[in-house]
This record gives structure tokens, sequence and C-alpha cells, in this order.
């Protein structure tokens, strides 16, 4: 009963195909608001936003009994198929489940972390946006504001990639590029995960604890405390908006 997929297309008079690639749906999508670190010739878009290095994670479907479900106006349409293993892998169906088990735990970190980088973006972008509209005390306090965020930030994905030369071979990868990396190994062949690869998901997955603890610490005490100050200042409270 679970929803795996949606596909959505627009249809036209006459027939109409839409292919499903056997992955789930991805998880969010990051939507930079700021320039890398130490890169301020990098241009954003008109809506001042830049393309992120990192993609959305999309994994495989696992074998199993499947129904389409088909929506056209108010019509809909069901179907149930089968989804088979490829028989010319040596992995049996077992080794599938406890490969997949080990890519659902991957993904949920992903997407969990792929929001707050969302939200901090957004935190940064406002900072920044502030800042000229202040001096003296109140312009150190964002500014201090926005180091400790992009250092959190920094934790979750690397903020100096630019898109330019050999940045992804000389800057080392952080939460996100790594389990991006992990479910890439841990899904090349139907086999069951190597115990060294539940290892680094288990040490990734403690990291990523220990960075959102320290996030949700930060926005309890740091920003709540500057949100108060300046609910009373012309320039107004700053907006903290979660992903839905």
């Amino acid at each position: 009963g679970d929803t795996i997929r949606t596909l959505k297309h627009k249809g036209k008079p006459g027939i109409n195909r839409v292919w499903w690639d056997f992955k789930e749906d991805p998880s969010t999508s990051l939507v930079l608001r700021t320039k890398p670190m130490y890169a301020s010739w990098v241009q954003l878009s008109e809506k001042r936003t830049r393309k992120s290095l990192v993609p959305p994670m999309s994994l495989l479907a696992s074998p199993g009994t499947y129904t389409v479900r088909l929506n056209v106006g108010d019509e809909v349409q069901t179907q149930s198929f089968a989804l088979l293993k490829d028989p010319n892998t040596e992995g049996d169906l077992s080794d599938i489940k406890a490969q997949k088990q080990l890519l659902d735990k991957i993904w949920l970190d992903y997407e969990a972390i792929s929001k707050t980088v969302n939200e901090a973006e957004k935190l940064r972008r406002q900072l920044k946006d502030m800042l000229p509209l202040l001096d003296g005390d109140r312009a150190d306090q964002v500014k201090a504001l926005d180091s400790m965020a992009t250092a959190l930030e920094n934790k979750m994905i690397q903020l100096k990639h630019t898109g330019k030369g050999q940045d992804p071979i000389r800057l080392p990868g952080m939460l996100m590029e790594k389990l991006n990396y992990l479910s890439s190994t841990v899904a090349v062949a139907d086999f069951k995960p190597a115990d060294q690869y539940v290892q680094v998901y288990e040490k990734l997955h403690a990291e990523w604890q220990a960075v959102k603890k320290a996030w949700n610490q930060f926005k309890t005490e740091e920003i709540t405390v500057f949100q108060n100050t300046m609910q009373s200042n012309a320039v107004g409270p700053l907006i903290i908006g979660t992903e839905e």
C-alpha cells in the first residue's frame, strides 16, 4: 500500500507513454541560496539560487508485486505486475532484501540532511541580506550567527565546491557526499552488504546524529535569542521554515 513512485505527465491527444525506471521517489532536492565559501565570483541565478553538485538519491525498487494506479481526470485505472530479479545476477532475494534494508537507512539519513541543508541555506540567506541593515554589535551578532550556521552546514555538505576544476578531488566530501558514495557502492550488485559497509554507515549515522543535535541546539538557543532581540527592532524577525 505504500507509494513507491509518483510520475506526472501532461497528456496530449493520442497514445501517451510514461516510463518508469524502476526507481523509487528521489530525496528532496537541494536549493543552495548562498555562494560557495571563498568563491564570491560564483554567480547566483535570478532567483538567487545555484545548482548543487550533490544530486537527490533515488533507490531501485526491490523485486516483488506492485500496483500501478493511473489517474486521468476523474478516471482511475489500476493494474498489478511482478517486478522480477535480474536472472543474470548471482545474489538471491534474501541478499537483495538485506541490501535494501541498509540502503533504506542510508536514504532516510540523506533525506533528513537534505532538508536540514535547505533550512540552513534559507537561514544564511536571510542573515546575509540583513547584515547591510545593521551596524555595531547587531552586525557582529549576525556575522557570528552566519559563521556558526556555515560551520554546521559545512559538516553536512562541502560548501567549498564551486563545480569548477578539480574541486571534487581536492576537497573532501562531507556527510551527504559520503552517504551518496556509500549507497552507490552498496547497490553495485545484488549481494548482501559486507560488514564494512554496515560499519561505515553506522559511523556516518552517528556523525549525523551529532550534527543534527548541534543544529537543533543552535536554532533553539542562538537563533531564538536573536529573534527575540530583533522583535523590537525595525529589521524584524528571522523566518525559520522547515521543509514539508
